[in-house]
Order: C-alpha cells, then sequence, then structure tokens
C-alpha cells in the first residue's frame, strides 16, 4: 500500500516583512505526502517544470524519501506561488513575471496505469482530472477540500454520488462547509452519512471543527496559541498527522483521540514557523536575473 499524489508540482516562495526567508515545494496534496513519508511507503506522479524552481519542488520531495520516479520535467515555469505578507501571488514581486502554466499536461491514464487497488490517493481538489480519476479506479481517497469553486457545479446527489463510499478521509475547510449547509440545505452530518466517509474533519474556523465518524460527531477545538501570520499549509499538516494514527487502524475514540492529540500538537506547532514542510526550508544563496529565475539555494 502507498499513498500517492498527483498533479502539477509547485514550488513557494515565502516572504516576511517584504523580504524572502525560503523557498520550498509546495501544494496541498504533495504537502500531505511529504509529511506522511516517514510513516507510510509515498509517490508522486505529475510534472513539473525543467528549471531551477522545480529542482526545488523535487529536491523537497526527495529529501524525505517521496517516490518522484514518475514525476516528468516539462520544458515551462515551474508552478510558483508568492506568499508575501498579506497576500499571495503567481506573479513575481521583484520582476513581475507571471510564474507557471495554464495548460494540462497529465490525464488519467498516465496515474491510473501507476497505482495499484490497494493505494490510497490524496486530493486536493475536484477538477476535470481528479474525477476522471475516481471514475475510473476504485481506489480510497483522502480529499482535502478548501475552496467552494471544485463543488459550486455539482448537485448534492452527483456529489454524494461521486464520493459515495470513496473517502477514508473527508476534509472541509471552514469555506466549503460553510456552502455544502447552506447550497444543499443538508447538515454536515447528514453530509457524511449519504456519503459514508469513514471520517469527516470539518472545519469551522481556525481553532474550531468537528470530528465525525461511526455516529459520533465530537466538538474539538485547538488548545494552544495560533499564529494566524503563518497559518499557510497548517491544515495540511494537521491532516498529515492524523492520517499517521488512522490508517490502518480500526476507526473508534482511542483511535480518533489520538489522532487528533497528534495532529493539534503539529498544528499549533507549524504556526509558529514558515512553510508547510517543516524540515525542508531553502534560503536562496544567489541567484542570476531574479530570483525567481536562475537561483542556488542553501
Amino acid at each position: 500500500m502507498k499513498l500517492i499524489a498527483y498533479g502539477d508540482l509547485y514550488t513557494n516562495y515565502y516572504f516576511k516583512n517584504n523580504l524572502l526567508e525560503y523557498i520550498s515545494g509546495g501544494k496541498s496534496n504533495a504537502n500531505i505526502l511529504y509529511n506522511v513519508a516517514d510513516t507510510f511507503s509515498t509517490k508522486f506522479i505529475g510534472v513539473v517544470g525543467n528549471d531551477k524552481q522545480g529542482d526545488v519542488s523535487l529536491l523537497s520531495l526527495n529529501s524525505n524519501n517521496v517516490d518522484i520516479s514518475d514525476v516528468r520535467r516539462l520544458n515551462v515555469s515551474t508552478q510558483t506561488i508568492f506568499y508575501l505578507d498579506k497576500h499571495s501571488t503567481r506573479v513575481c514581486p521583484y520582476c513581475d513575471r507571471l510564474r507557471g502554466y495554464s495548460d494540462v499536461y497529465m490525464t488519467y491514464k498516465d496515474v491510473i496505469s501507476k497505482i495499484e487497488e490497494d493505494d490510497i490517493l490524496v486530493i486536493d481538489s475536484l477538477e476535470e482530472l481528479d474525477l476522471d480519476i475516481i471514475n475510473n479506479c476504485n481506489n480510497k481517497i483522502v480529499l482535502y477540500l478548501n475552496d467552494i469553486n471544485y463543488i459550486k457545479r455539482f448537485s448534492l446527489d452527483e456529489l454524494i454520488d461521486l464520493l459515495k463510499d470513496r473517502c477514508l478521509l473527508l476534509c472541509l475547510g471552514n469555506k466549503v462547509n460553510a456552502f455544502i449547509k447552506d447550497k444543499y440545505k443538508i447538515d454536515i452530518f447528514d453530509f457524511k452519512t449519504s456519503i459514508n466517509a469513514s471520517v469527516l474533519i470539518s472545519f469551522k474556523t481556525v481553532k474550531d471543527f468537528d470530528i465525525i465518524y461511526n455516529d459520533l460527531v465530537e466538538e474539538k477545538e485547538i488548545d494552544g496559541r495560533i499564529y494566524k501570520e503563518n497559518m499557510r499549509g497548517s491544515l495540511d499538516l494537521y491532516i498529515s498527522e492524523f492520517l499517521k494514527v488512522i490508517i490502518g487502524k480500526e476507526i473508534d475514540d482511542k483511535t480518533i483521540s489520538l489522532a487528533h492529540l497528534k495532529a493539534a500538537a503539529m498544528y499549533i506547532y507549524s504556526t509558529t514557523i514558515i512553510g508547510e514542510r517543516i524540515d525542508s526550508l531553502y534560503k536562496i544563496r544567489d541567484y542570476k536575473e531574479c530570483i525567481c529565475k536562475d537561483i542556488s539555494i542553501d
């Protein structure tokens, strides 16, 4: 059994007080994969630019032994996000270049051909590629939805039909949680029951959420100080730690309590630092032309 994520690989630039601090790999499904790789066998199937930023993205995953043998290099610029103090952008703040691409370079066949029946797929969107993959395999999935745009086009019946009996873990960001309740007029407990997810985590605020499993709803609160300025990727880390406990275990009170305890501790710690990959943050030593182009890292 492996945990598998797929798609475009990203590289993130992290700024603090308008100064560049670190560079690292990014994107939620890859972050989750990176953070569970010390416990499970993992593989990323995808594409990345044939540039220095692509090198960083691959180096980051490889540093924690994520299998990157099925990542193809493309003659395009790597998907890059610049996390500034108050917003994120794909446009380099130094030279105003737009980094990344809009074309689709993968099909579901690229993924289906490389997964086994017992592999678990880690998915962070419901775009066309995701739908094709979900509809053409029977693998269990870990699905993290933090953007309402991924579900706007579905009716309730369509969403239930897509996800029914598939989710080992379904995590809903607070905006998605609210959107489901408002659009579909359904309680989150009933939604979880309808799709028969093993566990559903419904985030309400940065500190409050519900964990729904079996026939229980447990209200959870993060007990500790949250540094909101460093929240980027914290939910990725929570999900990662939660998965480390529940995969392969019976889903009961003891398992859920332990999973939350460990995940909450990592969640709090992650807000004290910059970046989603605690042990994979690189400094740019020097660069040619611009920080978004030819770089050397420490």
